[in-house]
This record gives structure tokens, sequence and C-alpha cells, in this order.
């Protein structure tokens, strides 16, 4: 597991970066100030350090003591080995710069606050990828994408189950990369019972062998690099469409909305037409009624004529 150290004056920073870098697998410490700092990079070795040009001073603020410190470190036997990412609060381009061609160079800077995915670049790039780490992410990508499938319910387009598909296989792949058994190193048992020559040629056997390892870790590296970005890059188009429906159900909704609208004031209509029908049948109803009345009072009226 890799170790990222992070010394910083703001607390919350402090906190939020650890718990970030946590959540990818990574071993982390953290430290406020130099006394705090020099400690934990003698006692936690970190592969890597986060370094903020304002730590906490005796006085309580926020001084630029991560100068001082980075000077330390890149002058120190142990220590000028250890890659560091400098931070800088409200850094303006050429203020970077200035600091670049310092005597004493960091290996990379960046201004605060950082995007999460910019600083997990970084440190992939000063230290690589660990392999467990890399699929520990991917296995929470695709957690995101069986959550996403769940709570889009069965409107999912043809597009996103070509992303889905093309996410699976890839994971797939990586995986078994991941699996595979590593190479061992064979090394001599009986170091006692060879010769010079045999030694030699024994070690020159082992150093080729470490040297395929190690060419052969920096092609998996690699290849777990590009696959991560292939990865990322897919998730951002499938987080588009998805936006892109969510838009277009917008939308659907909102002319339902309209439609449902329509149907109320339809249905009123149909109320006030039959209400209308309804009186009209009344209305008839006593027309016929004195009708009927004014023919018998006419029968009424000639029958006392004729008398």
């Amino acid at each position: 597991m890799r170790k990222i150290l992070i010394i910083d004056g703001d607390y919350e920073f402090t906190r939020m970066v650890i718990s970030f870098l946590e959540s990818l697998k990574f071993e982390v410490a953290g430290a406020n100030n130099l006394q705090e700092a020099r400690a934990e990079i003698e006692r936690f070795s970190p592969d890597l350090v986060l370094l903020s040009r304002e730590l906490i001073g005796e006085s309580g603020s926020l001084v630029p003591d991560g100068l001082d410190l980075l000077k330390e470190m890149k002058t120190h036997h142990r220590w000028k080995k250890i890659p560091v990412i400098f931070l800088v609060s409200e850094a303006s381009e050429s203020d970077l710069e200035k600091l670049r061609r310092l005597k004493h160079k960091a290996d990379d800077y960046a201004r605060k606050p950082l995007e999460d995915n910019d600083l997990l670049r970084r440190i992939e790039n000063l230290i690589g990828f660990d392999p467990e780490e890399t699929n520990s992410t991917l296995r929470m990508e695709m957690a995101k994408i069986s959550e996403s499938k769940a709570d889009s319910g069965s409107g999912k387009t043809g597009l996103q189950s070509v992303a889905e598909k093309e996410l699976r296989e890839l994971f797939s792949r990586m995986g078994e990369e991941l699996i595979e058994p590593e190479q061992e190193i064979d090394f001599a048992l009986n170091v006692d019972e060879l010769s010079k020559e045999q030694l030699k040629n024994e070690l020159e056997f082992i150093q080729t062998q470490v040297r395929d390892k190690a060419k052969q870790d920096q092609r998996l590296r690699e290849k777990w690099k590009k696959s991560i970005e292939a990865l990322r890059e897919k998730m951002l188009r499938l987080e588009q469409d998805k936006e892109g429906m969510e838009e277009e159900l917008d939308a659907l909704r909102n002319e339902m909305e309209r439609l449902r609208r329509k149907n109320q004031e339809l249905l009123a209509l149909l109320n006030r037409a039959q209400n209308f029908i309804q009186s009209i049948e009344q209305l008839k109803d006593r027309l016929n009624q004195e009708t009927e009345a004014l023919h018998d009072f006419l029968h009424d009226l000639e029958r006392i004529r004729q008398k």
C-alpha cells in the first residue's frame, strides 16, 4: 500500500484529502507544523509528500514554513528521494513559475484547492499505479454503474447499454491482468558450492530477471494508467448521456403536465356541456307540459263557446 504524508496548516483541507486518499486505499498521515512534519517523515517513511506553503507557526497562525521544509527535504541525505507536490493557495501561474526556478525545487506544483482527479493524477504520475488499489477503484466505479442502472430502472437507452458493456469488458480484461501469477525470480540454494564464475553468472542471471521484472511492472503500470484513463472517459460519456436523458425526461414531464392540464380543461368543458344539455332537456319537458296545458285550455274554451 502506497503511503502519502500531507503537511498543511489547513486542518479542514488536510482532513478532506486524507478522507479522499484513504477511500482509494492509500495509507495516509498528516502534519500541520514543522515539528510534526519532521517527526512524521521519520516515522511514516512516506512514498510521497503533499506539502503546503502555509503551515501552523509557533504563534498558532499560518506562516510560509513550507518553503523552508522543502529546502530541508531536498538537502537531506534520505528525504531528498521522496517526491514532493508543493501546494500553494491563491497563486498565479507566474508565482508557480517563480517557485519552479528555485534552487531546491519540488517534483510538482499545484494550486489549492485541487480537484480529486487532478490530485490523483499528479500522485500517480510521480509514484505510479498500484494494481490492487486500481482494482479497488474499478470495483467502486462498477458499483456506481450498477447503482445508476438500478436508479434509472428500465428506461435505459441503447447508447447507455453499449457504454456499460464496454466498461464491463474493460474491467474483465484488467481483472484477468491483475490475477495473473507473478513470475518468481530464481535464486541459487547452495551458494557455498558455487565457484566464483558460477556466482558471477548466477548474479548476472538474477540481475537480468530483476530488470525484466521491473520492465514488466512498468508496462503493467502504463497499461493500467491508459486503461483507467479510458475508464474515466467512458464514465464521463455515460454521465453526459445520463444528463441528456434527464433533460429529455424533464421535457417529457413538462409535456405530460401540459397535457394533463389540457385534459382537465376538456373535462371541465364536457361537464359544462352536459349540464347545458340537461338544462335544455328540462326546459323541453316544461315546454311540453305548458303546451299540453294550453291545448287543454283551448279545448275548454271551444266547449264553452259551443254551449
